[in-house]
């Protein structure tokens, strides 16, 4: 696990989680 792995690693994660997030965040607004 050297530094690249772990970028890459991490960008691998918002790639996946970003468009994720604004979904929750509209989710959250639609059950107030």
């Amino acid at each position: 696990m050297g530094p690249i792995t772990t970028q890459i690693a991490l960008n691998t994660m918002l790639d996946v989680i970003w468009p994720i997030l604004p979904l929750h965040i509209l989710e959250q607004l639609a059950y107030v």
